[in-house]
């Protein structure tokens, strides 16, 4: 038994590109096969299955975990809504056509819905649909596309109220919260805010590097794309006002003003 799980891991990365079905559909069937395994071979005892509901149950009362599927909610609504395309094309204008102006438009975007895609995977989804066709008419090679639609992607992760950065924050206050108590001591137990605030200046870092690094590469192998003014109008009023709503979500939950679920519900 102690070699079945590194086989059912190794079958999932198998099925995952095979099969083309979701992730969670193939992580769950291989849970339920390991469980299985594991109680007719009698390692698990089928007590410990009948403990799963309750699990689930404490899971879904969480208020920070409540958080996570409204989030994903706001992603999918700005990537399936034309407010990221307006977003990229406003930004683009907003150069005046500079060859860097794409570039950067993608990174912003990245750094603006990747913390409300879920995941890298979505991030990069969303800018491969908005920003790598307008990068590819710009005349910008394929290697430097896709690694600047990778790199935007990530900003995802770093830039609060990153869903990892969710994640992260409760299992440290789970963490020191238990650690607390065998102690003994009575210090402050350290939140998600904590974590959200401790994210700032790193993150503007990157976001400030990535921004400079692609305006000064892009210029050497890209030349301006001409905009359509029709539209001119009508993406800077969706952008100013996707702008302000995610902009004082972003910054909201980040400084600490309204936690994580309510910045989510809000959105």
């Amino acid at each position: 038994m102690g070699g079945l799980g590194l086989a059912l891991l190794a079958l999932a990365a198998l099925l995952l590109p095979a099969t083309g079905l979701p992730a969670f559909a193939v992580l769950l069937a291989m849970a339920v096969t390991g469980a299985s395994v594991g109680v007719l071979a009698g390692a698990i005892e089928p007590a410990l299955l009948a403990a799963l509901p309750a699990r689930l149950v404490n899971l879904l009362e969480s208020d920070i975990l409540q958080a996570l599927p409204l989030y994903v909610l706001i992603g999918g609504l700005l990537n399936r809504l034309p407010i990221a395309d307006a977003l990229f094309r406003s930004t683009v204008r907003m150069l005046r056509g500079r060859p860097a102006g794409p570039a950067v438009g993608a990174i912003a975007l990245g750094a603006l819905i990747g913390p409300m895609n879920g995941s890298v995977g979505a991030s990069v989804v969303a800018l491969s649909h908005t920003a790598a066709p307008r990068l590819r008419a710009s005349g910008m090679p394929a290697a430097s596309r896709h690694a600047l639609v990778a790199v935007a992607s990530t900003l995802g992760l770093v830039v609060p109220p990153s869903l990892v950065l969710i994640l992260l924050g409760d299992a440290m206050m789970a963490a020191h919260t238990i650690a607390l108590r065998v102690s003994g001591r009575m210090d402050r137990i350290i939140n998600t805010q904590d974590v959200f605030r401790g994210a700032l200046v790193p993150a503007a870092l990157f976001l400030a590097v990535a921004l400079a690094v692609a305006g000064l590469t892009s210029r050497r192998s890209a030349h301006p794309v001409p905009e359509r003014p029709d539209s001119a109008l009508r993406d800077a009023l969706i952008s100013l006002a996707a702008l302000t709503l995610v902009g004082t979500l972003l910054i909201g939950v980040a400084l600490g003003y309204f936690y994580a679920v309510e910045g989510a519900a809000a959105g």
